[in-house]
């Protein structure tokens, strides 16, 4: 099985409903996760956690996540644009 981080994975999955065309990018992001990004990406991910009763070990692991966000930094993962059409 191929990593879900590869768009021929993606382009596979797609290819099976039978396009006839398929277009593809990546978009490579350069811009990194700021602190505010990271304090509001837990805080998010808490209030919705908390909401659909998921297992107090995550939520301690997304605040985990998130300092160590603030301390050693992180970039935001390129994106994936898969097309695929019928004409």
């Amino acid at each position: 099985m191929k990593s879900i981080n590869t768009i021929e994975y993606w382009v596979s999955l797609l290819s099976r409903i039978g396009p006839k065309k398929i277009r593809k990018f990546r978009l490579k992001v350069t811009k990194k996760v700021t602190e505010m990004d990271a304090e509001d990406f837990c805080k998010q991910s808490i209030e919705h956690f908390n909401n659909i009763g998921i297992n107090k070990n995550f939520i301690d692991k997304i605040t985990e996540l998130t300092e160590k966000i603030k301390i050693y930094g992180m970039e935001h993962s390129d994106v994936i644009i898969i097309i695929g059409t019928h004409n």
